[in-house]
């Protein structure tokens, strides 16, 4: 069990995963021969829309607060 009591992977394994899972697309993309016939623009966009898609996989671990360095956020309830 963590600190607070949650059960979970240690933190660093989580790290590792995101790095992983957005390094291998962007070194993949990196080595594509099809670079050679583009104009650095579209090379540079395309890396931008790689690294976005990569940091779509931050969204759902951020509210779950698995990350170590993550304080949980606390909800306010609503009440009207």
């Amino acid at each position: 069990m963590n600190e607070d009591g949650r059960r979970g992977m240690p933190g660093f394994l989580i790290w590792a995963a995101l790095v992983i899972a957005i390094a291998v697309p962007v070194i993949a993309a990196a080595f594509s021969p099809l670079l050679a016939w583009r104009a650095p623009v579209y090379i540079i966009a395309g890396f931008a829309g790689i690294l976005a898609m990569g940091l779509l996989l931050f969204q759902p671990v951020l509210p779950a607060a698995i990350f170590p360095i993550c304080p949980r956020a606390s909800v306010a309830v609503c009440t009207a």
